[in-house]
């Protein structure tokens, strides 16, 4: 069994930030978010099995995702047998499903069956992939290349640079045979964040046209969001100018089983993940799997690896099939509109239309509680996550209902006016970094709405421009603005629009997307300094930056200077700047920042936020082991590691840090490091940090929380 070895190392310092006051042809199109025409699931059967796909197609699938395994195909180099992938597409057609075919896996022929280093196996490949692209034609077959590429070379896949070589090679050879052919890649294996970028970094969006991604690791399907924002961003930084990629979710699931999720949240999670992703404009969702794994294969995978399917191994129905069907069924045809406002962020109120018709999807994360939500008509059917209906009773335009995290879907009885208009309405907000200046741009349109509206200011960053919001008829408004961005995480725009015949107004909140702006990062201080980062996005690196840093309203930090320039050149993302400090911060310490540009104009200003030290690793001698701390494997195998003081490694700001060097047998099983007594933190922390430094060997480094009461958290952060 191959073992694993690698090391980390702890930048310096963890700080606690506490507390913040305040166009293809239409057959090989993407799917619009209609229902179920964008909603999948993965299967691993081919040829003419028809009974399993009418199962699939009354389960309420508009897609399948299926390996196009290569060695199975070209048995004599240059000799191609689609026949079994033929016959079930001719079988998916004759239901109106769509396949993704995943192009992957190796072949006997060339480079001894292993994954494709060399110029013929290559050039093979593009050549298979090529002739297979010929033959489906036209027939509405999404490509997607190889799967979980991510996971390196021991688990048949590649590094960065050998993934976009073979994607070059590979698209180029496919647009070549059908110009509007749709290609996914990488097929990304949860939170690696850094093996995407580099792909980026070596060309990958250039060989492209969606994004595959397998977001496994979300504790919840709702924290999907912010797994696709980090993804988002990344693809700012590398797109090539006026080309956009659709994200699609092509591999996602959570395991049934005792050391995994209930029965009950299994048949939850299907139609929120669903939902979420249509909530994140993602064009195709594929849940895996169809069938349970049999129990009796003799491998190296896990347990949980055999319980991710709608059907049990015998291909009886688990309540996930009927969750699904339930879910098609109410909304067969309908597209997702928005999501309508709440009271919480917790709550989930989705609304999808068709033909003037509306329909919600409503649930929420939180504890079940009870909300109001306007509707203009005088009753509605309620309808449970497993199909169980009900009448309910609107009193004086207000419907009373009980939410949970459940999925339940809600029919007006007549057709609800309200609905239509917030159907009809679309309002957005961006901020773009444009020459040295930060501008707010607002859009909104009624689409047509044949009513008249007034859009009016309620709050957040309209309440400043009010007098220039004016009765909007029938059309558009656009507004665009100088804007100081406060450094909140997700900055909002608040909005309403009063409709003629509607008795209350619709009110909208719109959060602002902050990744094209300049931003300041506050790193651990050490050494008597405290280290701030100025960062620039990669979408503007024309031209120098520079301006002035000024820190202000501090308490329990004393700085030597308070004014601090910056400059980064171009094509430069980031400075550390490093603060002397009159004395040691406490261990409680606050300041404000405020970021200036050459010209003396406002970019950033943020309100006092409060940091905690959890830990500093910056005052120990290097080879020392480091006090206070346990490391511990989590599998039976025999392991080692050492957590030692050590010379920060080139590039940190940091003098000393602390090493982690680990020997671990199994890939599965990760390698703790936890402080041997409990961390007390005061107040109630919003935000954890922690600077980490790999080795470039792609270990996966993961937090994990358990609070006073005994509750776990595990925020993914991605590969080091």
């Amino acid at each position: 069994m191959k073992q694993i070895a690698s090391k980390q190392f702890l930048y310096s310092t963890l700080i606690l930030l506490i507390f913040s006051p305040i166009c293809f042809a239409s057959s090989n199109s993407f799917p619009s978010l209609v229902v179920p025409d964008c909603l999948g699931v993965n299967i691993h059967f081919s040829g003419r099995d028809q009974a399993q796909v009418d199962k699939i197609s009354n389960g309420g699938f508009g897609f399948i995702r299926m390996d196009f395994t290569w060695g199975s195909q070209e048995r004599e180099k240059g000799v191609y047998d689609f026949s079994s992938r033929d016959e079930l597409l001719q079988t998916l057609e004759a239901r109106g499903l769509r396949p993704i075919y995943i192009l992957d896996y190796g072949n006997g022929l060339y480079d001894n069956g292993k994954p494709l280093f060399s110029d013929e196996g290559r050039a093979a490949f593009a050549a298979y992939a090529k002739a297979a692209t010929e033959h489906f034609k036209g027939r509405g077959v999404v490509w997607e290349l190889w799967n979980e590429p991510s996971g390196g070379p021991e688990r048949g896949g590649y590094s960065p640079e050998g993934y976009v070589k073979l994607a070059k090679a590979v698209y180029t050879a496919m647009k070549q045979a059908d110009p509007g052919c749709i290609l996914l890649g990488p097929s990304l294996a949860g939170w690696n964040f850094s093996w995407f970028e580099d792909t980026c970094k070596e060309g990958l969006l250039n060989y492209v046209d969606g994004i595959s991604l397998h977001p496994y690791g979300a504790p919840k399907p709702e924290d999907v969001v912010e797994y696709y924002d980090s993804i988002r961003t990344i693809i700012k930084k590398y797109a090539p100018k006026g080309r956009e990629y659709p994200l699609v979710s092509s591999e996602w699931g959570y395991p049934e089983f005792s050391g995994g999720i209930s029965l009950d949240q299994h048949s939850q999670y299907i139609v929120r993940s669903f939902l979420t992703n249509m909530l994140q404009a993602v064009p195709i969702s594929i849940w895996y799997d169809w069938r349970d794994d049999d129990r009796q294969i003799k491998d190296t995978r896990p347990e949980m690896e055999f319980h991710f399917g709608v059907l049990y191994n015998d291909f009886k129905e688990k309540p996930t099939y009927y969750a699904m069907k339930t879910l098609t069924t109410e909304l067969k045809g309908y597209a997702f509109s928005r999501r309508l406002q709440a009271q919480s962020d917790d709550d989930y109120l989705l609304l999808f239309s068709k033909n003037g018709d509306s329909r919600l999807a409503a649930w929420t994360v939180a504890e079940p509680h009870t909300i109001s939500i306007p509707v203009d008509a005088k009753t509605v059917t309620v309808v449970s996550l497993m199909g169980e209906k009900k009448r309910v009773e609107v009193k004086d335009g207000m419907l009373d209902i009980d939410l949970g995290e459940s999925v339940q879907y809600i029919e007006p009885d007549t057709q609800s006016d309200r609905w239509a208009a917030e159907a009809a309405w679309n309002i957005t907000g961006r901020v773009v970094f444009q020459r040295g200046m930060t501008v707010l741009i607002i859009k909104s349109n009624t689409n047509g709405l044949d009513k008249d509206c007034e859009l009016l200011s309620s709050g957040g960053d309209l309440m400043s421009i009010a007098s220039t919001l004016k009765q909007v008829q029938h059309g558009n408004f656009v507004l665009s603005r100088p804007y100081v961005w406060d450094g909140s995480a997700k900055p909002v725009i608040i909005s309403s629009l009063s409709v003629e015949g509607i008795d209350k107004p619709l009110v909208r909140t719109v959060e602002l997307d902050t990744s094209e702006l300049p931003s300041v990062d506050i790193l651990p201080p050490a050494d008597g300094k405290l280290f701030i980062s100025i960062n620039r996005p990669a979408c503007n690196l024309d031209d120098a930056f520079s301006g002035k840093l000024f820190l202000s309203c501090a308490k329990g930090i004393n700085f030597d200077n308070n004014c601090i320039s910056y400059k980064l050149l171009p094509g430069q993302t980031r400075q550390i700047l490093s603060v002397n400090l009159k004395d040691r911060p406490e261990p409680m310490f606050s300041f404000a920042c405020t970021l200036l540009d050459k010209d003396g104009y406002t970019i950033l200003r943020t309100s006092p936020k409060r940091y905690s030290i959890v830990e500093t690793f910056s005052e120990g001698k290097p080879g020392e082991t480091i006090p206070g701390y346990n490391t511990k494997y989590t599998g039976d195998d025999e392991s080692s590691a050492s957590f030692t003081y050590e010379k920060s490694p080139k590039g940190s700001p940091f003098n000393i840090c602390a090493r982690l060097e680990y020997l671990i047998p199994k890939i599965w099983k990760p390698m703790l490091v936890s402080p041997t007594e409990p961390v007390s933190i005061p107040d109630k922390p919003k935000y954890l940090r922690a600077w980490v430094m790999g080795d470039q060997n792609r270990g996966s480094t993961k937090l994990r929380i358990e609070d006073a009461g005994g509750q776990v958290f595990q925020p993914n952060y991605g590969f080091t």
